[in-house]
């Protein structure tokens, strides 16, 4: 069944927040695309993950007209994800909030797209051209073991439809109505990176979900996290994962999570062994996940991509 958008009158006004650290030439063109939407974002807001480079010099010198928020440590791309949005929503009256990482770049016509699917949709998201083609985004939630399944091919936009439902969607790029947030909450900053997803997920019990086939947005796909710090959190935001699942509702028996989980974490770890990588990352994050420790560790703050 598809859900009818909410239908509480919100403003059309839209906040862009901007997840950013380290990546001052990236956010450059980020931020200039942003300017140059035909529908422009009443306000842009920066949250600066606590970068060393030059991104507030850069920010004060050639986008003034850009909020900043600068966080005190690295909180990831979810944790800024959820700084900006209760910036947006406790602070200010905006009716959408726009997340996305300084990797997008959004073509001219994105917001203005997007918003005009707004009678459809409350958390709307189009497609990116990324380094390896076009995105496909369709893919569903195994809920029992709390992992994303990716479809082999894109088939929701084979018979011609300008736009599907969607049971989940990534924050990065999307647009989010404020009543979502009113209803779903905000990230979980625990996630460090990767949280976007679950979020959607969450968010569609409560709302609307849209995908719309249409090229919004190109993404440059530079990593967000170093080798070791991705397979630590594909192991250990699982379980994290499936917490949220069960706190919105859904009956899941954990023994079939943990079974599964410890499958795939020990893939991970022969994967791991097998290319060179940092084995000890795979191991803490089924650890951790296990035994349901979330808070993000030391080495993972202050871990930069490669």
């Amino acid at each position: 069944m598809v859900k009818p958008a909410l239908t509480k009158p919100t403003s059309n006004t839209v906040c862009a927040v901007v997840a950013t650290r380290n990546s001052a030439e990236q956010l450059r063109n980020c931020l200039t695309a942003l300017l140059a939407q035909t529908r422009l974002p009443d306000c842009i807001l920066v949250v600066d993950n606590a970068s060393t480079d030059d991104t507030a010099r850069m920010l004060a010198s050639d986008f003034p007209q850009c909020e900043r928020m600068s966080l005190g440590l690295n909180s990831g791309q979810t944790g800024a994800f959820r700084a900006g949005m209760q910036w947006m929503h406790c602070r200010h009256d905006f009716g959408w909030v726009w997340t996305m990482t300084d990797r997008l770049e959004p073509l001219p016509d994105c917001l203005q797209t997007m918003l005009s699917w707004q009678h459809a949709g409350d958390l709307i998201q189009l497609r990116k051209q990324t380094p390896s083609g076009l995105s496909v985004d369709e893919a569903f939630w195994d809920v029992e073991s709390a992992s994303l399944v990716q479809t082999p091919r894109e088939l929701g936009f084979a018979n011609g439809r300008k736009w599907v439902p969607a049971q989940h969607c990534d924050l990065d790029g999307a647009l989010t109505r404020r009543l979502v947030i009113e209803r779903a909450g905000l990230p979980d900053p625990q996630f460090f990176h990767g949280g976007g997803e679950a979020y959607g997920f969450v968010a569609a019990l409560h709302s609307s979900v849209i995908r719309v086939d249409h090229l919004g947005a190109k993404s440059t796909g530079a990593p967000v996290a170093s080798p070791s710090a991705a397979l630590y959190l594909s192991i250990r935001n699982r379980f994290l994962t499936w917490e949220h699942l069960v706190k919105a509702g859904l009956p899941l028996d954990r023994s079939i999570l943990v079974r599964r989980g410890l499958a795939d974490g020990f893939a991970g770890i022969v994967r791991a062994a097998r290319s060179g990588s940092n084995i000890h990352a795979a191991l803490q994050g089924l650890r951790d996940g296990l035994y349901s420790r979330f808070d993000p560790p030391v080495w993972l703050i202050q871990d930069e991509p490669d």
